[in-house]
């Protein structure tokens, strides 16, 4: 009886690692691509980012408007999942400083929610706007 409840629990066990390897891979190619802001808020104040209005995802990076990226990695192991985005400034006088800021997102469909603390320690638990904290709603775009 003990190894038919432990085979079970392993099956069981397998089953969520390839439901969620599946879903990471999902997400990872879902999010690829050409997608418009819709609203942004910066510390709990809506405004409009005219320099930045389209972000497109690739693989690893994602461009704002159409020329300054950033690189970032998706968590799916979370909820809600996770969103880490890799600050990478212009250089000045040859030096490049780095900073990671922690996310969450929620992806459906066509539309993505993506919230991002300010600074390297605060990662936000939900999707409200507010004091230290960025808000964007993005749709894609669509191809043509």
């Amino acid at each position: 009886m003990v190894r038919t409840g432990s085979a079970i629990a392993l099956i069981i066990t397998s089953a969520s690692h390839a439901l969620l390897a599946q879903d990471a891979k999902r997400d990872s190619e879902a999010i690829l691509g050409k997608w418009e802001l819709v609203t942004a808020v910066y510390d709990g104040k809506e405004r409009v980012d005219k320099e930045a209005v389209s972000w497109t995802f690739n693989k690893s990076h994602v461009v704002y408007g159409n020329d300054t990226q950033d690189a970032y990695k998706l968590n799916l192991a979370t909820k809600p999942k996770q969103i880490d985005v890799t600050v990478v400034p212009p250089k000045v006088d040859g030096n490049v400083e780095r900073a990671v800021l922690l996310g969450i997102y929620e992806l459906k469909g066509n539309a993505i929610r993506i919230c991002i603390g300010h600074t390297e320690k605060d990662r936000p638990k939900d999707f409200a706007s507010g004091a230290g904290r960025n808000l964007f709603t993005l749709k894609r775009v669509k191809s043509e």
